[in-house]
């Protein structure tokens, strides 16, 4: 079973097992719900995830435990893995103080968004100009 469904699964579980947790100490009926909406919607993503792989080709077998991960398979070494990795950069950074400066706008007026124009100008051309390098990079296979 693929690592996302397992994610899911084990997402779920979480979130049932939350509000089992969350009724018992607080008696709230609508965080419980919350919280049940929140496994219940893990829960059908991991079966929609199911049935895609399922209609792929590949049935899902073997024991419950292992659908969640609990006895995990020897799987590929982690060298074969595609060995380009973005660098690190302040872009997210920039970009996210943009966006609360934009958010901000939205409570005290429109000389926010004045203000985040900027940063999030710069966040784009910068993410956009990393993607482009990786994009001919990848393409000429070169290492970064």
């Amino acid at each position: 079973m693929p690592e996302e469904i397992r994610f899911f699964v084990r997402t779920a579980l979480f979130g049932f097992g939350l509000a089992v947790v969350y009724w018992f100490v607080s008696y709230d009926a609508i965080g419980t719900i919350f919280l049940l909406g929140f496994g219940g919607a893990a829960a059908m993503l991991a079966l929609v995830l199911a049935v895609a792989v399922h209609h792929a080709g590949r049935p899902i077998t073997g024991r419950p435990w292992r659908w969640i991960g609990l006895e995990r398979t020897q799987g590929p070494p982690i060298a074969t893995e595609p060995d380009r990795l973005p660098t690190s950069t302040a872009t997210p950074l920039i970009g996210g103080l943009g966006l609360a400066l934009a958010a901000l706008s939205l409570a005290y007026g429109p000389v926010f968004l004045v203000a985040a124009a900027p940063p999030l100008l710069i966040a784009a051309v910068r993410w956009v100009g990393a993607a482009s390098r990786e994009w001919v990079a990848v393409d000429r296979d070169e290492p970064s």
